[in-house]
């Protein structure tokens, strides 16, 4: 396609602006500027702007099986490595995605991984982690058509999105036994943490144990070097799952929710914790408890952030449809606490998975999905719990913004000053009931109001906040012990580069 060159110090650039005098004398942004050429408009430029609306997929409903599996994480570059699960063919339905995309929301490369041509089973993506060179590393799981049970899977590619390696595991074996793998974390020996849980059946609890395992991984090759596992409560008879790991100085903290059961057939009590651990999560250091007990005095952890001197940590009472965050220190002491009520009509009764929000120390940013046609930006201080500014982004019944299950992923971008959400959606310009990922960025200062595509991003006032204290109860009975599962070792998934056409729509610009 034609471009607009300017020249620059004796050099042809594209300019990232361009602005043309209107009929009536005024300057404005030439958005997009075509060029007739053979009796045809052809466009020859657009502008790159910061604030924008992406779609990823098209009519054929693609992520149609993507719904909460699906990250965001950004790079050193600026751009944005994304993750989901999409569909390929009525044999490989649940493929794993991933692609780079430039902070602009340009897409710079793409790769599917599926486990063969006749594999119809989950091959799900829990989150990405980088290093300092942005490898990226997947953990998630896979189940193979009639070749083996669900297992922990973890692959590593590099910056260009070449497969490097891939890895396995089930504990104790295929044969019995089910393993998950939900976050990792790079340590100072340059090992990728591995936080998850292994599904084991045993006499008691019914239903067999959860082991929150925590397995340390080399980055060169994939070699497992350490198997360890966390237990709910004593004897066994207990569960755990490690569902997300931050790092905070020299020490890892892990969120873990879990049930206990004191006795053989009295069923289990909830419980939820964040762990403190060193920096292979080979001991524990510290914890934070909620209570144990009745439904309705359960407070349960769903995620935790941190900046490096605070935690984060998103809760959820179980009588209650409030998100709720904690601000812990390392420590794991309270510090201070907030119950998020939203107004919104028709609100979902939902709690917000675990990735929907972002803190940099002082605040929090908030994306909450009040219904599939709203979706909610807030800003709040973490220290008095005042509300910065509340925007919300209004679609319609053909524009939403979420498919009703709220599991977007949140970034906040402190070198650019944006807000980057991604989510799910099945009704959008791409066509009716046609799931593609949608992503937004936004302005973290909350202006950049205005039309993005069909939808209205605009001011709110349907959020408000409320003072949380401390949560009482406690489980003394975790454990900590070893695990060793065994190693399948390169579970051969086939990489394929794919193409999409995506709708990069830009509606706003700083």
């Amino acid at each position: 396609m034609p471009n607009i060159y300017l020249k620059e110090d004796g050099q042809w650039k594209i300019p990232s602006q361009l602005y043309i005098k209107d009929t009536n004398g005024v300057w404005s942004p030439g958005n997009q500027v075509y060029v007739k050429k053979d009796g045809v408009w052809t466009k020859c430029h657009e502008n790159d702007q910061s604030e924008y609306l992406l779609i990823i997929g098209d009519g054929t409903n693609i992520f149609r099986n993507t719904n909460s599996y699906m990250a965001l994480k950004p790079t050193s570059d600026d751009s944005y490595i994304i993750a989901g699960i999409r569909y390929l063919d009525a044999t490989v339905t649940q493929a794993i995605y991933v692609a780079k995309l430039s902070s602009i929301g340009k897409i710079i490369w793409q790769r599917s991984f599926d486990g063969g041509d006749t594999d119809d089973q989950p091959n799900r993506i829990e989150n990405i982690t980088l290093d300092s060179n942005d490898n990226i590393y997947i953990v998630g799981s896979i189940n193979r058509s009639g070749g083996y049970n669900n297992s922990a899977l973890m692959i590593k590619l590099n910056s260009s999105g070449v497969s490097q390696w891939q890895q396995r595991w089930n504990y104790p074996n295929d044969s019995n036994g089910a393993d998950y793998a939900y976050d990792a974390l790079v340590n100072d020996n340059d090992e990728i943490i591995m936080g998850g849980k292994s599904d084991y059946p045993r006499p008691y609890p019914p239903g067999g144990i959860h082991r929150g395992s925590t397995y340390t991984f080399s980055q060169s090759d994939g070699t497992r070097s350490t198997n360890y596992a966390y237990n709910g409560g004593p004897s066994g008879l207990a569960s755990s799952t490690i569902l997300n790991m931050v790092r905070a100085g020299d020490h890892f903290y892990l969120q873990m929710s879990g049930g206990v059961t004191f006795t053989p057939n009295v069923g289990q009590r909830g419980y939820s914790a964040i762990i403190k651990t060193g920096l292979a999560a080979d001991s524990m250091v510290a914890i934070k408890n909620t209570y144990i007990g009745s439904n309705s005095n359960l407070w349960r952890f769903r995620s935790v952030k941190t900046n490096g001197t605070n935690l984060l940590a998103s809760a959820q009472q179980s009588d209650s449809n409030n998100q709720t965050f904690f601000v812990l220190n390392t420590s794991l002491s309270y510090v201070a606490g907030w119950t998020i009520a939203n107004s919104t009509s028709g609100a979902t009764t939902d709690f917000e998975k675990t990735q929907s929000y972002a803190y940099d120390g002082d605040y929090c940013y908030l994306a909450i999905q009040s219904t599939e046609e709203i979706t909610h930006f807030v800003k709040f201080d973490v220290t008095d719990g005042t509300i910065q500014w509340q925007n919300k982004m209004v679609g319609d019944a053909s524009n939403k913004t979420s498919d009703g299950n709220p599991a977007g992923v949140l970034h906040y971008d402190s070198s650019s000053q944006h807000l980057v959400f991604m989510t799910k959606s099945d009704e959008t310009t791409a066509g009716s009931a046609s799931s593609v990922l949608i992503m937004w960025r936004v302005k973290a200062d909350g202006s950049g109001l205005g039309q993005y595509g069909n939808y209205t991003y605009s001011a709110a006032s349907e959020i408000s906040i409320s003072s949380q204290g401390d949560t009482g109860g406690s489980n003394a009975n975790v454990s900590f012990s070893s695990a060793t599962p065994t190693d399948y070792g390169s579970p051969d998934l086939n990489v394929s580069d794919v193409l999409f056409t995506s709708d990069r729509t830009n509606f706003r610009s700083s």
